[in-house]
C-alpha cells in the first residue's frame, strides 16, 4: 500500500521537523504503508495565502487515497498576491533592521514592492483583521480537503506578525492588541472554539501557536545560541520536539 506525503509551509517547515524525511518515512511505514513519497513544498518566507495557495493546487490535482498533507501556516504581516512575475514569488516581506529583502526578489523590482509594503502595513495591516481573516481561509481550505478526502493535520507557528519584518509605521491599537491579547498566546477567547472546530493543533491547553510553546521551552536557535541575531528557527532538540507532536497527530488520522 502507497502513501504520498506533503509538507506546506514557510522555512519552519523547509528547514523543520522533518527537513530529514527519514523518520516520517518510517512512521508511515510502520503503520503499514509499503512505500511512501514525501514531497516538502514548504518555503522560507513563505507568506499564508501563498501557503494556503500551494495546498489548494496541489489539492486539485489528487487522485487516489491515502494523501497525507502536514500544513504550517506562517506570520500574518507577509503578502503574497497572484501574479505572472518571471521569478520565484513568495511573500513581500522586509527586514526591519537591515531593509533588505530576500535574494529571490530581483534588484529592480525591490523599490516598487518596498513602497507598495509600506503603504500595505501602513494603511490596511491590523493583527487582529489578518487573523480573522486567516481563520476564514481556513475554514474554507478545511471544508475543501475533507471533500477530497485528503487527511491532514495543520498548525499556527504565530497568530501575529513578525515584528522582525515589519515596517514602523503602525497603528497604536494593534500595538496594544497584540501586546495585550495574542504575542502572550493567550489569543483572545472568543477564538478557541473556532480554532478547536478547525481542528488546528493545541499543543497545550488553550495554546494553538508553537511559538509560544519555543519560547517557553527555549528551544530556538536564539535562545541556545544568543547574540544580536534573533534566529527563532527550532534548534535540533526543538525539531526533534516539535516531529513527536506532528507524528502523534497523523497517527490519530492513520486509526
Amino acid at each position: 500500500m502507497n502513501c504520498f506525503v506533503k509538507i506546506f509551509g514557510c522555512s519552519h517547515s523547509a528547514d523543520g521537523p522533518f527537513r530529514n524525511t527519514d523518520k516520517l518515512i518510517s512512521f508511515f511505514k510502520s503503520n503499514g504503508y509499503e512505500n511512501v513519497y514525501v514531497k516538502n513544498i514548504a518555503h522560507s518566507g513563505n507568506a499564508n495565502d501563498k501557503i494556503i495557495n500551494d495546498v489548494y493546487e496541489n489539492a486539485e490535482m489528487e487522485l487516489g487515497e491515502n494523501i497525507f498533507y502536514i500544513i504550517q501556516y506562517s506570520y500574518l504581516n507577509r503578502l503574497w498576491l497572484p501574479n505572472d512575475m518571471n521569478m520565484i514569488f513568495h511573500s513581500f516581506l522586509l527586514d526591519e533592521k537591515t531593509g533588505e529583502w530576500p535574494p529571490y526578489i530581483p534588484i529592480e523590482k525591490r523599490k516598487y514592492l518596498k513602497s507598495m509594503y509600506e503603504s500595505f502595513v501602513t494603511c490596511f495591516y491590523s493583527d487582529k483583521l489578518y487573523f480573522d481573516d486567516l481563520i476564514k481561509k481556513i475554514t474554507f481550505l478545511k471544508t475543501y480537503l475533507d471533500s477530497k478526502n485528503i487527511k491532514f493535520i495543520h498548525f499556527l507557528w504565530e497568530a501575529i506578525s513578525s515584528e522582525e519584518e515589519m515596517v514602523e509605521s503602525r497603528n497604536e491599537f494593534d500595538k496594544l492588541y497584540l501586546t495585550d491579547k495574542i504575542k502572550t498566546g493567550e489569543i483572545d477567547k472568543r477564538y478557541f472554539n473556532k480554532l478547536k472546530n478547525l481542528e488546528l493543533i493545541e499543543f497545550e491547553k488553550n495554546i494553538f501557536n508553537f511559538s509560544k510553546i519555543s519560547f517557553d521551552k527555549k528551544i530556538t536557535n536564539w535562545h541556545t545560541f544568543g547574540g544580536g541575531n534573533f534566529d527563532l528557527h527550532l534548534t535540533n532538540e526543538g525539531n526533534d520536539f516539535l516531529s513527536e507532536i506532528l507524528l502523534n497527530k497523523l497517527y490519530e488520522k492513520i486509526q
